[in-house]
């Protein structure tokens, strides 16, 4: 019962309301009239409880306990609103649901922004609607007082608020003949702020006309023309940008080229935010922009003191993102340029340690040069078809990164080196050369020694010196090159930490996590551990393996400790991969991991390579083997039941028997590829140490034999 008093109460306050309140509101037709038309909503929605409906702030609202009611109360109030604005304005909030979209709206685009602006349109700036609704006393006085004025002020306030409505359209509804036309009509619309953020006619064009590069230029020159060109240029909005600012923002590459070409000195700008267009486009990674703009920044004496203006360490923050980003070239720019950005620390080295990008790998090095002849022959010879192939493109992008990244490198230890004092080696090398031994960089590692080779004898923080790093974190480049080196074989040897770990105890440790992660599943993670321990127990002393450090453990016993959890993954993994073969699952399933797996048991005495994944691979494929046979029987026995009499069925029975060899390629391939290479694809460079032995044997006869014809001769 109350709920039906309320909707009756409602449906008759609601019919009380409906008797021509929307006639009682002027009709508003741009910003001229915004103010007295606000005012006068504003009153008449109080006067009937309905200004809740636009503003949260306002607590009363319609009373209706209905929602159905209160959504009537919503399309009586913006009819209301829509019966109260003229057919230009009306075209723009058409299509809002409610009351409040529509209000917003409405003062998004026509509210002015400050009490100053608002005292010369109460009196002077009114539109042909308006003076209808008015006295024609009261326009005959203003009239009087100032004819040409108000003249001149309302064709201003007409032009500024067509200009504004054309450009709240889609771009692809603007014309050039119409803006022309208001700016010829009137001169200082041009600088007008159409917008409350403080854009003007430009900033609007630059922001919304990436697909009206046409406007952009001719705007453009029409603006050279004109004598105040410069205050145009250079007008900043309220986020105190200018136009280039808009355009680095949004990414018109097209109108911030107009801009610079048009006035460089617009580089020099600075927003709110202390942030020229160049530092701008660092900022949001417009890095093709960036360089752009620095070019030219370069060139312009004002621009190119801005950026020396920044400072060497800002400077270095730039190069450091640059880095960090991939963005190697414009690194490169920036340090060619500014040396000083690359010596204010050690910053920028350790960037490129951390993040040097990785070479081809074992697969990409073998594919590349077929993958690139079959593009070539398929483009028809020449660079036409080159690039087409997807991997083509993938491998060729990371060389051209690799190659850009060398460049930086030699360039900032080159600048480094130039600081370096005589007979003093430079700290900024310590740590870099420390990360490139944690992240196997080996490019890094070495430009560094070829500058500093005393930064070989660096220490890290904890203690730990290039090798043992090289060791704990698995980095096999580092570990050949330091091998390689063989100047302190012999300290390595007998090196402990402070825990009385030596080199084979931090072997038995696990490796990091990211780098277990670099090998598919668990097995093959413990494969390559199980290779790192067997290679450290070669080169170790043989007292070494039953030396215990200050916890009482031996090395197998670290090993063993460290690798339980991983022994049980790879356990788990190899069953998962003998049941995904569920066609042939007897071939591989006799061979599943041994949960009884022991160091060294699961690897060959002879050569330390690990026995399960070869008989992995074995039957993998036997598996395809067997698979293909019983696919080309099956097609066999189709062809000659149906085939003789229906040639044309020979086609699909052919297609259909490799879709089974197709799909367990596909799925299986990769993972043989990872078993052979991790088994029979050696990390440590054996062949070559060889060949260091043989030479460093073949130095110490030639040296031995000198000094016998010395003695000799005596």
């Amino acid at each position: 019962m109350i709920g039906s008093r309320d909707q009756d109460m409602g449906d008759h306050d609601l019919s009380k309301r409906e008797g021509g309140a929307a006639t009682e509101a002027m009709v508003l037709s741009g910003k001229h009239n915004y103010h007295r038309w606000e005012t006068q909503m504003l009153c008449l929605m109080e006067t009937h409880y309905m200004r809740g409906l636009v503003d949260d702030a306002f607590v009363h609202g319609p009373r209706a306990s209905s929602e159905k009611i209160r959504k009537q109360y919503d399309n009586l109030l913006k009819g209301w609103i829509f019966g109260s604005v003229s057919e230009g304005v009306l075209d723009t909030v058409v299509d809002r649901s409610s009351a409040k979209e529509v209000w917003d709206t409405l003062k998004s685009l026509y509210k002015l922004r400050s009490a100053e602006d608002v005292e010369p349109t109460m009196s002077s700036q009114q539109g042909p609607e308006e003076i209808e609704t008015e006295s024609e006393d009261s326009i005959s006085e203003d009239i009087e007082a100032d004819p040409f004025s108000l003249e001149a002020e309302r064709r201003h306030a007409k032009a500024r608020d067509k200009l504004g409505l054309m450009l709240y359209k889609d771009t692809s509804e603007w014309s050039w003949r119409e803006i022309i036309k208001i700016l010829e009509g009137d001169k200082d619309v041009l600088k007008d702020e159409l917008w409350d953020n403080g854009n003007t006619l430009l900033h609007m064009v630059v922001e919304k006309g990436q697909n009206a590069y046409d406007i952009v230029e001719k705007l453009l020159l029409f603006i050279r023309k004109k004598k105040e060109e410069k205050e145009i240029l250079e007008h900043k909005n309220a986020d105190g940008s200018t136009a280039l600012h808009v355009a680095v923002s949004v990414g018109n590459k097209h109108a911030m080229k107009l801009l610079v070409d048009q006035h460089k000195d617009l580089l020099t700008i600075r927003d709110k935010k202390d942030q020229d267009p160049l530092i701008k486009a660092f900022n949001n990674m417009q890095f093709d922009t960036f360089v752009y703009l620095f070019k030219v920044a370069v060139g312009n004496d004002k621009a190119k003191q801005l950026v020396i203006s920044q400072g060497s360490k800002k400077g270095a923050s730039l190069v450091v993102n640059a880095i960090t980003a991939k963005q190697y070239s414009t690194a490169h720019e920036l340090i060619r340029t500014f040396p000083k950005f690359s010596t204010e620390s050690d910053r920028v080295l350790m960037a490129i340690a951390r993040t040097f990008p990785n070479e081809l790998n074992y697969w990409e090095t073998l594919v590349y040069p077929t993958l690139t002849y079959l593009d070539v022959c398929g483009g028809g010879g020449g660079g036409g078809g080159r690039g087409a192939v997807p991997p083509i493109k993938h491998i060729e992008k990371k060389i051209k990164v690799s190659k850009e990244a060398k460049r930086v490198l030699q360039l900032v230890c080159y600048k480094i080196h130039m600081l370096t004092l005589l007979g003093t080696p430079h700290p900024y090398y310590d740590k870099p050369i420390l990360e490139a031994a944690i992240k196997n960089a080996d490019n890094v590692f070495t430009c560094i020694l070829i500058y500093s080779p005393e930064a070989i004898k660096s220490r890290h923080e904890n203690g730990y010196d290039i090798f043992q790093l090289a060791v704990i974190h698995r980095s096999d480049k580092i570990y050949n090159r330091l091998y390689l080196i063989g100047e302190d074989k012999n300290r390595y040897r007998t090196i402990k930490d402070s825990s009385e770990n030596n080199m084979l105890h931090l072997a038995g440790r696990s490796a990091p996590s990211q780098v277990l992660k670099r090998r598919t599943g668990a097995a093959l993670q413990l494969q390559r551990e199980l290779q790192w321990f067997e290679e450290l127990k070669n080169f170790m002393h043989p007292s070494a393996i039953t030396e215990e450090n200050s916890f009482g453990e031996t090395p197998h016993q670290v090993f063993t400790r460290e690798h339980e959890n991983l022994v049980k993954e790879g356990e788990k993994w190899m069953k998962t991969t003998a049941e995904s073969c569920s066609i042939s699952a007897a071939l591989i399933t006799t061979i599943v991991f041994t949960a009884a797996i022991t160091v060294p048991g699961g690897s060959d005495q002879q050569t330390g390579i690990p026995i399960l994944p070869k008989r992995l691979i074995i039957g993998l494929c036997t598996l395809l083997l067997s698979i293909t046979s019983m696919m080309v029987a099956f097609g066999a026995t189709l062809y000659l039941l149906f085939c003789r009499e229906n040639p044309w069925m020979l086609g699909p029975i052919c297609g259909l028997s490799c879709l089974p060899i197709l799909f367990f390629v596909t799925l299986q391939f990769p993972l043989i590829a990872d078993l052979y290479r991790s088994t029979y694809v050696p990390i440590f460079h054996k062949r070559m140490r060889m060949r260091m032995r043989r030479k460093e044997l073949g130095k110490a006869k030639a040296k031995e034999k000198h000094r016998r014809q010395a003695k000799e001769k005596c």
